[in-house]
């Protein structure tokens, strides 16, 4: 019987961010090709936005939430298609991408692994890239790639 995870991805700038999907078909963390958002009020609960049924890359897994600074948007990570897609907090409409990463590692693979600070998010993939995008508007400001060794 296939179950539906509903969790809280992210409480900041007075929204509550609440992802949901169905994991019976792949796991706990993995998508079945679809994932619900919506966002609520953290001072009263009232609904902001949503449910918004977005389409995802089947099996994958898509990390939500990531909403730091107070700056009003949220970035997911799409583990198999190495990319990143940036949302409004207080909308939920999509801000920019899906963006792949440039340049990855074919070695690579994309975990939650992402902080943010000034207004930039940085994240790193398993392959030692490094990415820094503006969290707003999507801009990549830089790249940087472990050189190959031995």
């Amino acid at each position: 019987m296939p179950s539906y995870l509903l969790s809280i991805s992210a409480v900041q700038s007075g929204t509550v961010l609440l992802t949901g999907y169905n994991s019976g078909s792949g796991g706990m963390f993995f998508t079945s090709g679809w994932q619900e958002e919506a966002g609520f009020s953290a001072i009263d609960g009232h609904q902001l936005w949503g449910a918004v049924n977005r389409t995802e890359v089947p099996f994958s897994i898509v990390y939500s939430g990531g909403v730091w600074s107070g700056s009003g948007a949220y970035v997911e990570l799409t583990e198999s298609s190495l990319s990143v897609t940036g949302y409004s907090l207080t909308t939920g409409q999509a801000l920019w991408g899906p963006t792949a990463l440039p340049n990855a590692s074919p070695f690579s693979s994309l975990g939650a692994n992402a902080v943010v600070a000034n207004g930039t998010i940085y994240i790193w993939g398993y392959g030692g890239d490094v990415y820094a995008f503006n969290i707003v508007t999507g801009e990549l400001l830089w790249q940087y790639h472990t050189p190959p060794g031995g």
